[in-house]
């Protein structure tokens, strides 16, 4: 099985339910509340972001640090 990672705006549901569905991790991708339309105008940093801590976190925890 593949380890699923899912950025979202918003993470619904029980840990549990998602590990059902095949996500093994969730994160919500914004920082602080947003309305929809300021988030949806922002969705590109904010993925850019949670991308790139996510790749540290993983780089990390598999001993290939990142700079």
């Amino acid at each position: 099985q593949v380890p699923v990672a899912a950025l979202c705006g918003q993470v619904e549901g029980e840990p549990s339910a998602l590990q059902q569905l095949g996500i093994t991790f969730s994160q919500s991708i914004l920082t602080r509340p947003l309305s929809e339309e300021e988030a949806m105008a922002y969705t590109s940093a904010h993925l850019t972001r949670a991308a790139a801590s996510l790749a540290t976190l993983l780089a990390k925890a598999s001993g290939q640090e990142t700079g």
